[in-house]
């Protein structure tokens, strides 16, 4: 008999043998069962066990057989609430296939009547699943990429043996920021301060996100409760978040990260939010850009769905890059460095709630998910 349920708190060990033994034996949640216990701590998803995690489990005599882990967070639509899940490592044990454990796990999301189903980062093998569902599908989720030191980003991409020098240069030319000391001086507005997230700024912080922000996109709900669980105190990763405010509110927010490659000591810019005023978003970029550069980062990168999130990325220098292209040569991936195009495909269902608003999301510049709003900004 086969028994499908969340994972309870004396389970973890067996997810964890799971998570090595079929799905990668040195992940991040195998190395660091902490981590894996924030990721998917019971008092974020309601209905998990006391103790317990937000993965479902299939088991049978056996032992664990099936996993599936679920992230549940906010869903905003034009200032509409609602819930979102964000499933992850979904596999079952091959011997099991045949007796449709996979379906069965994911029959269980289905049951719970989420406002929007979301996943970024899938493998080719379950692509065709979704098409069959009707679900929106982004086969490479767009990247945006500029240079801060082109002389060390044109030494490293040498590495690639697919590469040629004159190709590598014309690239990364092309991606050379201009002068972010100039850039700044003629983006600065008159009574902008800049400051750093706080706790204490919660309020205000959920005050403008509410009534200004909110209102005007489709996508992950973003309250100071979540950017502080997410960013502020996240276990491992120092992640960055910086505000713009005049005297009346907060009118934007980035968050980056510098990222050191393993084993190396070149460094990357990675913006994993950018939300708020164009104006106000590209001062703040451009004191990112400035603080990367004097860390000696080759370069910076955001990925998003929609173009217009990353124009403010555009008005100070970033392209969109080509994935099919010359912009396959910049990776991506850097616990280890990986060159070659790895897609980071993701696919999107909204409930029929919100679906007379919003038809087709992929079709809705107002609609932005980031790498950071699923599992693709953490440790490796």
């Amino acid at each position: 008999m086969i028994d499908i349920s969340f994972c309870e708190r004396a389970e973890i060990p067996n997810l964890v043998e799971f998570i090595r033994d079929y799905w990668k034996k040195d992940h991040i949640f195998v190395r660091n069962p902490d981590f894996l216990q924030w990721h998917y701590d019971h008092r974020r998803f309601p209905g998990v066990p006391d103790g317990g995690l937000s993965f479902i489990l299939a088991r049978d005599s056996e032992g664990v057989i099936g996993v599936l882990g679920l992230n549940e967070v906010g869903f905003n639509v034009f200032g509409e609430k609602g819930t979102s899940v964000w499933p992850s490592i979904w596999y079952a044990r091959p011997e099991y296939r045949r007796k449709f454990i996979g379906a069965r796990l994911w029959q269980q999301v289905v049951k719970l009547r989420y406002s929007a189903i979301c996943m970024i980062g899938m493998t080719p093998s379950v692509r065709p699943f979704f098409h069959s569902l009707g679900y929106e599908m982004l086969i490479n989720t767009p990247r945006w990429c500029g240079v801060l030191d082109p002389s060390r980003t044109e030494e490293l991409l040498a590495e690639n043996p697919d590469s040629n020098a004159s190709e590598i240069r014309t690239l990364v030319g092309s991606l050379t920021l201009k002068n972010v000391d100039d850039v700044r001086k003629s983006c600065s507005q008159k009574d902008l301060e800049l400051l750093d997230w706080e706790d204490s700024i919660s309020d205000e912080w959920d005050s403008s996100w509410n009534e200004n922000f909110a209102p005007t996109m489709i996508g992950t709900d973003k309250p100071a409760e979540y950017l502080s669980w997410r960013y502020h105190h996240h276990p491992i990763f120092q992640y960055r978040l910086r505000l713009a405010r005049t005297a009346d509110r907060i009118n934007g927010l980035i968050v980056t990260r510098l990222e050191t490659l393993r084993n190396r000591d070149e460094t990357i810019l990675r913006v994993v939010e950018l939300l708020g005023e164009p104006a106000s978003l590209r001062v703040l970029a451009i004191d990112e850009l400035r603080r990367a550069r004097d860390k000696k980062a080759l370069f910076a990168d955001f990925h998003g769905v929609s173009d217009r999130f990353a124009q403010p990325l555009e008005a100070i220098g970033f392209q969109k890059l080509d994935a099919e292209g010359s912009g396959a040569l910049i990776p991506h991936r850097f616990q280890p460095l990986q060159f070659g195009q790895i897609p980071l495909t993701s696919a999107y269902h909204l409930a029929e709630e919100f679906r007379g608003r919003v038809p087709k999301l992929l079709e809705c510049d107002d609609f932005q998910i980031s790498r950071a709003d699923g599992d693709q900004d953490r440790p490796n």
